[in-house]
């Protein structure tokens, strides 16, 4: 599942497209993959190193994190993961993420920087809830600061060749109509 995700986004990201919104290749793969991923957790639990070894557990949690046109759904894998980090099955780091991309999905400020948007003037940030709080939540983690983060990211961006969305105000738009669409607001 983690392969075709990652096969599909190379398509889209070749085609152009992967800058200008939530392709519907993209979402569908990613519906069909997190209905898979709540097969497995229903019939074996959370798929931990454990269970399917660092590889598998990093998938299950591409997978999860993927996930967000299913809110009920992400949410569910939430608990499962945190559940399986208090085991040692999964790492803190998935979860900090993971719990990152719901709060953002659901328009709050994240906690530790690991979802990051477009602003008004097509720069690249994060919201979060504290901006002096964030980076010591990441030196927990052992994660660099927010700075470095968000630095890295935005390079990793231009060498795919990305960048802002050609409307900043319709890339808000339709991702207002999008969370409201799923069930996210």
């Amino acid at each position: 599942m983690k392969d075709t995700d990652l096969e599909v986004r190379n398509r889209i990201l070749k085609e152009g497209g992967l800058y200008e919104g939530y392709a519907e290749k993209m979402e569908s793969l990613h519906i069909k993959n997190a209905e898979e991923l709540k097969k497995i957790i229903d019939e074996y639990g959370w798929p931990g190193k454990s269970l399917v070894g660092k590889e598998g557990a990093n998938a299950a949690f591409t997978i999860a994190q993927h996930s967000i046109s299913k809110p009920d759904l992400q949410k569910q894998f939430l608990v499962e993961l945190k559940k399986a980090v208090s085991n040692r099955d999964a790492t803190p780091i998935q979860e900090a993420c993971l719990e990152d991309r719901i709060l953002f999905n659901q328009g709050k400020p994240c906690l530790y920087g690991m979802v990051f948007d477009w602003d008004d003037d097509g720069n690249l940030f994060a919201n979060v809830d504290d901006n002096e709080m964030v980076d010591e939540r990441r030196k927990r983690l052992g994660l660099s600061p927010l700075s470095e983060a968000l630095e890295k990211h935005r390079k990793e961006i231009e060498e795919e060749g990305g960048g802002p969305p050609s409307d900043i105000q319709d890339h808000k738009i339709k991702g207002q109509e999008w969370a409201k669409r799923v069930g996210w607001q």
